[in-house]
């Protein structure tokens, strides 16, 4: 066997980039892992300033997105046991636990991040009810820390409670 004959013979980039009948392809192809074009993806990278949601974004079939949408939060019917077995597991697993990382790191306090902002009223009537680690869970869902600078847990307790009820959250 010849060394040519072992070997796939690499195409152009000059030929990936025609269509059936010859036309030019407007969209360039993607690269795949090893450096060999792949002619079955077509990418696009739309910049900054161009209207996709203010980031680089690769698009895939060239389709432009539309608006982003987020998913309309699940009733509150639905949404107050789910949590509350969230974070009834989320207790009786971490209750003896020291690491602060990893009580935020349980699976059912990821869970109860992953409802999304919905559940603030749920995480705020937790916290007053019975102190605990819900600081990392409220920092992120709620965009903003509003126990920075206090250094006792129960100093940023009460300072997200007054948070609370300033943004009408809690009753």
């Amino acid at each position: 066997m010849t060394p040519s004959a072992s070997k796939p013979r690499a195409r152009s980039s000059r030929w990936l980039n025609r269509g059936r009948r010859g036309e030019r392809d407007p969209l360039p192809r993607a690269r795949s892992g090893r450096g060999t074009d792949c002619p079955t993806a077509r990418v696009r990278r739309w910049s900054v300033d161009e209207p996709t949601g203010g980031a680089d974004v690769l698009l895939l079939a060239g389709k432009r997105p539309g608006p982003p949408t987020t998913p309309d939060p699940p009733p509150a019917d639905v949404l107050e046991p789910e949590f509350d077995r969230l974070a009834h597991q989320w207790r009786s697993d971490t209750g003896f636990q020291s690491s602060v990382a990893r009580i935020a790191m349980h699976p059912a306090y990821q869970r109860i991040i992953a409802m999304g902002p919905a559940v603030l009223p749920l995480i705020l009537r937790e916290l007053e009810n019975e102190p605990g680690h819900w600081m990392w869970a409220l920092k992120y869902l709620a965009g903003k820390d509003v126990a920075e600078g206090e250094e006792t847990l129960d100093g940023a307790r009460r300072a997200w409670l007054h948070w609370g009820h300033e943004q009408h959250l809690m009753p």
